[in-house]
């Protein structure tokens, strides 16, 4: 995985979350934040083995979510590209589902 620093500046215009909020809010609440992860393609950001408590915001690229089906099958459940948000499930989730 490689760690790469971005402004908050860099999260594109389009998340709903963030719609109404003047920038000088989102800024406040954003920088805060640790820097932006960057992932190979490929990578798998969340599983029941690689469960984090976390929301992700997609700056660039595609994310697939998926369900794994058993047998190697996977459903692909739905694909976001920037502004995409994912992980909000395991926010309020016990557990890895």
């Amino acid at each position: 995985m490689v760690i790469e620093m971005e402004p908050v500046s860099k999260i594109p215009r389009g998340v709903f979350l963030f719609d109404d909020m003047p920038a000088e809010q989102l800024d406040a609440l954003l920088g805060g934040l640790p820097p932006p992860e960057r992932f190979r393609r490929g990578a798998r950001l969340y599983s029941r083995r690689r469960f984090r408590r976390a929301l992700g915001i997609v700056l660039s690229g595609t994310v697939r979510v998926f369900r794994d089906e058993g047998g190697g099958r996977r459903v692909v459940m739905n694909q976001l590209g920037p502004a995409g948000v994912f992980g909000a499930a395991a926010l309020f989730g016990d557990e890895a589902e």
